[in-house]
């Protein structure tokens, strides 16, 4: 039995555009990236944002940029996608026309005008298949996908952008499984990156690399490795143990890694199905590193819902825990920096609400009646 991995788009909480990859029927979360180190670990925090807020996206596609608890809100544009800077003083703004796809910079500012940074379309790429999927820290770069038009359409390209300069370089190719920025310079990134023959095997690897794309070297040489994000004790990960069966729900396990590739241990191990890849992070980590939370698919439930596990990323005891919204279709979106709540959307009674759950459970917060797409720096 082969794996089935979804893409998911934004702003649909469940489940959004799909993608076939596999010749032999494997469909595979494509376009996820997030950005992280190798070389010496380092358990320092981001530095704090200048501007703590929050984003979103209201009916139509306008762009709402409101305080972290949703406070104040003004639109700054329209667009299909829309990412907040860790800093707080930018959002990057994604919207397609004409066959491309358009990169816009508006600062939170009340006076800037918005600025055109990129635009991206044939010959080299399809408009329709970009995806915004991570800031850098230190808000000077930003990683995307996009699907190149060469090769049949089997092939993403992961890019990255220098927001000051407006230049596009491609890292490389292949199809993205997720990545992670590292938290401290210098900057490096960590991604899950496999060939179709890979994919046909149930394989994909964690690859280290720099900003240029040059210097890659390999973290894992076996198993459907995903979704790694950077945290205070190594990279976190999710990895395919057993395929399911008529009766049986696959099982995978979260994993930590070295960023030297050494110190491989699993942390836990779950039935259920694979990690659900929004704008890049099927998991998110905590400027401590030490909580992360992260979206899987519920395998062979009768609609394609989503759980929400809290992982606890302790030195001796990691743990993990579902997160259950009794009546509602939530995923989460990120968490804050001190990782004491959970941005989600939530979908129940015909509506889409941004809100903020405690750590552990608790009264939820509704930061929007109607949004999504959310990111904050809260």
């Amino acid at each position: 039995m082969a794996v089935r991995l979804t893409l998911k788009r934004r702003p649909e909480p469940v489940p959004g555009r799909q993608r076939d990859l596999r010749r032999a029927g494997l469909c595979l979360l494509v376009g996820g990236l997030a950005l992280a180190g190798c070389g010496t670990e380092s358990v320092s925090s981001p530095p704090a944002p200048k501007r703590i807020a929050l984003v979103y996206l209201a009916r139509g596609g306008a762009i709402v940029l409101a305080s972290a608890r949703g406070e104040d809100p003004r639109t700054l544009g329209r667009a299909e996608q829309a990412l907040l800077a860790p800093d707080g003083t930018r959002v990057l703004a994604l919207t397609h026309g004409g066959g491309t796809a358009r990169l816009t910079l508006y600062r939170t500012g009340r006076t800037s005008e918005p600025r055109r940074l990129a635009t991206l379309g044939a010959p080299s790429f399809a408009s329709t298949g970009v995806q915004l999927l991570a800031w850098s820290p230190d808000s000077r770069y930003v990683a995307l996908s996009a699907d190149a038009l060469s090769g049949g359409g089997e092939e993403g390209v992961l890019l990255l952008l220098n927001v000051a300069s407006g230049q596009l370089r491609t890292i490389a190719t292949g199809n993205f499984l997720g990545a992670s920025f590292a938290p401290t310079l210098p900057d490096r990134l960590v991604y899950s990156n496999a060939s179709i023959s890979q994919l046909d095997d149930n394989e994909s690897l964690l690859y280290m690399s720099d900003l240029s794309g040059h210097h890659t070297r390999e973290l894992t040489s076996s198993g459907l490795a995903s979704s790694p994000a950077w945290t205070a004790h190594g990279i976190l990960f999710a990895r395919l143990l057993s395929l399911g069966g008529p009766s049986s729900s696959p099982r995978y396990g979260l994993w930590l890694i070295r960023p030297d590739g050494r110190g491989l241990r699993r942390i836990a191990d779950f039935a259920f199905g694979p990690p659900v890849l929004l704008d890049g992070a099927a998991i998110s980590v905590s400027a401590s590193g030490r909580r992360a939370v992260g979206d899987f698919y519920s395998a062979y439930s009768a609609q394609p819902l989503v759980d929400i596990w809290e992982i606890g990323i302790a030195a001796r005891s990691p743990s993990a825990s579902v997160i259950r919204l009794p009546g509602i279709r939530a995923v989460a979106e990120g968490i804050s920096r001190n990782g004491k709540e959970i941005l989600v959307v939530a979908q129940g009674s015909g509506s889409t609400a941004v809100e903020s759950i405690p750590w552990s459970r608790g009264e939820t917060a509704t930061l929007a009646s109607a949004g999504t797409d959310p990111s904050w720096n809260h």
